[in-house]
């Protein structure tokens, strides 16, 4: 008797496990990442930070270049006048203006650069925490970023969580669209 039931097991036990696994279903999510930044209020905030940034070092980098310009203008017309130590003085000024500027331009980058990061990097990991507690709470096993390269197919059964995370951030549909 114990040795039909082992093998009663043994034959029927692989085939309910497949049966179990098989009636396992995935879920599947997909959310335009890049569209959930734009319709949330703080990356506007930061993007008009980072604007006003921009405006400003131009202004100081067109201000450079004036001032450069005016040098120059008054070296050529007083060129022919001067001696050569004047001369080479006067070029040796017009070379460290210039090279002032380029070290200006790129240390602008630079803090261009590194005042975006500081400034959307909270905002990027609050949008993949509310992606991630929408797809915990409603038991996504994946959820694709469609903004992240090419979807070749996207069938029915994938949910596009684009509301949830919105709702998550409390951002209303009126209120994002309205941006």
């Amino acid at each position: 008797m114990k040795k039909t039931a082992i093998l009663f097991l043994l034959v029927v036990l692989p085939f309910a496990v497949m049966n179990i696994q098989g009636q396992t279903k995935y879920k599947f999510g997909h959310i335009d990442s890049q569209a959930l930044l734009q319709k949330m209020p703080e990356m506007d905030k930061a993007m008009g930070t980072l604007e006003d940034l921009q405006t400003s070092n131009n202004e100081k980098l067109k201000m450079m270049q004036g001032e450069l310009q005016k040098l120059n203008s008054k070296y050529v017309s007083e060129s022919k006048t001067l001696d050569a130590i004047a001369r080479q003085s006067r070029e040796k000024e017009l070379q460290m203006m210039s090279q002032n500027i380029q070290d200006f331009y790129q240390s602008a980058q630079q803090g261009m650069q590194q005042k975006q990061s500081e400034l959307t990097q909270p905002i990027l990991d609050k949008a993949r925490k509310a992606v991630e507690e929408v797809g915990k709470e409603n038991g996504f096993t994946y959820i694709f970023d469609l903004s992240k390269g090419e979807v070749l197919y996207m069938g029915d059964q994938s949910v596009d969580i684009m509301p949830l995370v919105l709702k998550k951030l409390g951002i209303t549909e009126d209120n994002a669209t309205a941006q």
